[in-house]
């Protein structure tokens, strides 16, 4: 996927229709915790590509409705809890984890952290706090 700036930010009103939009493009998106989202696994970003692509160049940026659309997901019950024994939002989810050994999780959550440190990095360089 190749981030286009179009100059269009995304409205807060948007967030449905963007989420509803990666869905139908074949993507799993769920909220991670309470400050972070995730389109999907990469199997399926990389199969939506072109789609998800669209969908940010008609929505826009979004980076700046990051904590908005985590909330939108977490009200949809689209989300899953960081921690040994992360919650689920949906069966699939579940059954993946429970055919999961223990390293295949803990190397998950390593991931998991990984990605969420990553995320607040970015975070706190596009929004300084000082």
């Amino acid at each position: 996927m190749v981030k286009r700036e179009s100059g269009r930010l995304m409205l807060e009103s948007e967030i449905p229709a963007f989420v509803d939009a990666v869905i139908e493009a074949g993507c799993d998106i769920c909220a991670i915790g309470h400050d972070c989202y995730v389109l999907g696994d990469l199997e399926e970003t990389d199969t939506a590509a072109d789609e998800l692509d669209r969908i940010g160049e008609v929505l826009g940026d979004r980076d700046f409705l990051l904590l908005e659309i985590v909330a939108y997901l977490r009200s949809l019950g689209r989300y899953l809890e960081p921690g040994p024994s992360p919650g689920h939002w949906s069966d699939k989810k579940s059954a993946l984890r429970s055919c999961m050994s223990k390293d295949d999780t803990l190397a998950f959550e390593a991931m998991a952290e990984r990605i969420l440190e990553a995320l607040r990095e970015r975070m706190r360089r596009i929004f300084p706090t000082h």
